[in-house]
Parts: C-alpha cells; structure tokens; sequence
C-alpha cells in the first residue's frame, strides 16, 4: 500500500486527506492518530555508543562498495570508534551521516579535500567546503567542533536536540536545507545495523516536547540547573534509569553538553566527554 506523510509520524492513505489535516493542524484523519511513528535511529542521541567494532564499518563499505573501491570511507571505521572514544559522538551515527553526504566516500568533495560531512558545503557556494589533511582529521573536527562543542552546545544557536530529527527538532532544523537529511542519514544506519545483527538497537528513548526545560545535576530542583533544553517539539533523550521521589518523577539521562570532572558546570570547550560525570537529570513535570 501506499501512505503519505508530512512529518514522517503520522500517515495517511489519501494526500487530499492529509493536506486537509495540515492545514486544519490536526491527525484526526491519519491512519495511526493516537500513536505517532518514530524512527528509532532519526531520534538515537549522539551520545549514545555504537557496539560494532571499526572492521565491521570497513566491511560493510566492501560489501557495498567492493574490493577495489577508492572511497574515502575504506578502512575508516578505526577513525569514527577513535572519535567516539574521545569526544562521546556515537560512531554509528557519524558514519552514517557521512555516507549520506559523501555518496558512500565517493564524492568530489571527500576525495579531493578529505571532507565527508559536507562542512560548509553550502547551497550557494559549494566551493567554500572544508579541506582536511586526513579522514581522521575531517571525523575529529565532525565530532568535537560541529557536534559536541557545536549542535550539541546548549548556548549555540543551532542546538535543537542530539539526534538527526527533522526540520522540528534535532541537528537537521540547522544541518541540511533538505527537510529529509535526518531520515536519509537514519536508514543507512538502520540498514547497517539490521545486516550486521541489530546490536545498536538498545537504547532507551524518550520523546516529548519541551520548553527550555531545566537539566539538573541531581534528582533535585534544589541542585545545580546545568543547561535548559531547547523549545522543540519532539526533543530526544537517552534514558538510564527513572527515579521517584517526593518532588515527582525524574529521567536520569546522557548529558546533550560535555560535564566538568566536578559534574557541576558545562564544559563545552573540553576536548573530551566525560561519560560518568556527563549524566543528568529532567523532572517528568517539565515536560509536555
């Protein structure tokens, strides 16, 4: 069968139809009104951690590509688990953004100037693109100067969540010009995982909308408020555990922002992510 969509959670078997709930700003009509579809990998957190070890990247690049392919992703997946490592942005989705904008490691761009990601490739000016010495050179820069001290930066302007998303929430509201950049980037990783075992489909996540809702350092309004989430509807959050006490319910979650060693303060100039100390805590009753 056939569906249509608009936003990728909610679908319908007619277009009229779901023009007509678009601009009537309701699902009533959807097939699934109740009970919005999300994208496991479109909405995964950048902080989460990959399982596959770096030969199963190169691997797959062979199965795809072949023996005698010349993509720039050959033999990289050592680079994308060294960046994990250090700078706490999950491999698996770095990866799959750079297929997604390198044509698989083949583009002019990543050939010539060792740039997978597209930095300022822009629309207007394409010929602007970065230049990098190396691949792991261009995967560091990715993963601690665009994603962990950039989009994933709570006083940057471009913060709307840690995953893909769309044009609502996440890092495609400023990566990307196309609305669908989160999906594309999402499927290659889906397709990834479910050819090599789904082992990074683990994860716990919450969705709901936000409103510059507090982060704290403890399960208490009494502690530390460390950043504010951004005001997005369908915000992302990699759930560990979920804590009740007397001021409620509270989701204890992987910090967005790189935490200091004292876990008091965010630290976005750091040239690590501390995983232990860069846990936090959201109450239930700040979200929508």
């Amino acid at each position: 069968a056939t569906y249509y969509s608009y936003d990728g959670h909610y679908f319908y078997t007619k277009y009229e139809t779901m023009i007509d709930d678009y601009r009537n700003n309701t699902y009533q009509h959807a097939i699934n009104p109740n009970t919005p579809y999300y994208s496991y990998y479109q909405f995964l957190s950048h902080r989460s951690n990959t399982g596959f070890a770096a030969n199963m990247f190169d691997n797959r690049i062979i199965e795809v590509q072949g023996q005698g392919t010349s993509s720039k992703l050959r033999n990289a997946g050592k680079d994308f688990i060294s960046a994990q490592n250090t700078y706490g942005v999950n491999a698996g989705l770095m990866w799959a953004v750079s297929i997604n904008e390198s044509g698989w490691g083949l583009s002019q761009l990543s050939l010539e100037r060792n740039n997978l990601f597209g930095h300022k490739a822009y629309d207007s000016n394409v010929g602007a693109a970065e230049r990098y010495n190396s691949v792991l050179d261009c995967v560091n820069t990715h993963a601690k100067t665009y994603i962990s001290s950039g989009y994933l930066d709570p006083t940057d302007y471009r913060y709307r969540g840690p995953h893909l998303g769309d044009k609502q929430s996440g890092i495609n509201v400023k990566y990307a010009s196309d609305p669908y950049w989160g999906e594309k980037a999402a499927s290659f990783y889906r397709k990834f995982d479910k050819a090599m075992g789904m082992k990074d489909a683990k994860f716990d996540i919450l969705i709901k909308d936000v409103d510059h809702a507090p982060v704290y350092q403890k399960a208490d309004k009494n502690s530390t408020i460390l950043y504010q989430t951004p005001t997005v509807k369908n915000y992302s959050m990699l759930v560990l555990d979920i804590i009740k006490n007397d001021q409620g319910t509270w989701y204890k979650i992987k910090s967005d922002a790189p935490i200091n060693k004292e876990g008091n303060q965010v630290e976005t100039e750091s040239s690590a992510y501390n995983v232990k100390k860069s846990v936090v805590f959201i109450n239930a009753d700040d979200l929508k």
